[in-house]
């Protein structure tokens, strides 16, 4: 069983043990178990931004929504499964990739002496 310490702000502090308290009673280990109960509740609601690095791929026809996924062979699997035709369709990753920028000379493939 791991350990961790953390701070968190006097508000959330006085109502995480106020709610712990009325879940779980006033008995030892409560606190634990909310925290625990709530970080488990947070990793299950967010899968898509923990198993694809926080990227998102999303698909728009006519400035509309029509499919999204953590990666694009599932959206390609799902833009199939709803019989939508690639064409036309814009594909954007959120975040948006960052942009390259280079500056200075660049040699490759030659050393100079």
């Amino acid at each position: 069983m791991g350990t961790l310490t953390i701070r968190i702000s006097d508000d959330v502090e006085r109502a995480l043990r106020k709610r712990a308290a009325q879940l779980y009673g006033a008995r030892r280990g409560a606190l634990s178990k909310a925290i625990e109960e709530a970080i488990r509740a947070w990793l299950t609601s967010t899968p898509n931004e923990m198993s694809s690095g926080g990227k998102v791929y999303k698909a728009f026809k006519g400035g509309r929504l029509i499919a999204e996924a953590p990666n694009l062979e599932e959206l390609a699997d799902k833009l199939k499964e709803m019989g939508e035709p690639m064409r036309g369709l814009r594909i954007v990753r959120e975040p948006a990739p960052p942009k390259e920028r280079r500056i200075g000379l660049r040699i490759l493939g030659r050393r100079l002496t």
